[in-house]
């Protein structure tokens, strides 16, 4: 595009400072909303340590209630053996 005149000269540099002005704008409000961001996520965070203290203290207090140890939640419930009062039909 060519300059025909200095009106046409101050016209560009006046919309190239409403471009840089906007732009500036821009990265401010990129900024804040990038560290709103990371204080969210780091609360979120907290959030979910403290749900799953609560859901531990609460696991907790469930198996006090039940009467239940933790060391019972490690073993495989018993199995009984299979039933062997039914005849097989190749031992007959």
């Amino acid at each position: 595009m060519a300059l025909s005149s200095p009106n046409d000269t101050t016209d560009v540099l006046d919309t190239l400072r409403s471009l840089q002005d906007e732009l500036t704008q821009l990265q401010r409000d990129y900024d804040r909303l990038e560290n709103r961001f990371r204080r969210l996520c780091l609360r979120l965070l907290d959030v979910q340590a403290s749900v799953h203290a609560l859901n531990s203290t609460l696991m907790g207090l469930t198996k006090h209630l039940l009467g239940r140890t933790s060391s019972t939640d490690t073993k495989k419930p018993r199995r009984d053996p299979p039933s062997t009062t039914f005849p097989t039909p190749w031992l007959s």
